[in-house]
């Protein structure tokens, strides 16, 4: 089986952009296929990129990262959901 396909979901630029380039995602089995800064933004990144593992932040504002499990569609698998909160 090749990478796992992962989508990165944060609503502070920053630390998307820290968590997006930081980490050797490859060298540890995941290619990175999209990221979002809202919730909404992610619901349409898993619509479109048919993510293996989701790794989101918590707290955002409107949609938060469990909201975002909870409403993509149920077409759309996810195996793995890690979810993240702000320092």
């Amino acid at each position: 089986m090749g990478l796992l396909k992962l989508v990165i979901v944060d609503d502070e630029p920053i630390l998307l952009e820290g968590l997006v380039k930081t980490y050797d995602w490859n060298g540890m089995g995941y290619e990175v296929v999209g990221f979002a800064q809202s919730g909404e933004q992610a619901l349409k990144v898993i619509r479109e990129k048919k993510p293996h593992v989701v790794l989101t932040d918590i707290r955002m504002k409107q949609i938060s990262g469990l909201m975002v499990m909870e409403e993509r569609e149920p077409g759309v698998s996810v195996r793995g959901i890690k979810c993240i909160q702000g320092f």
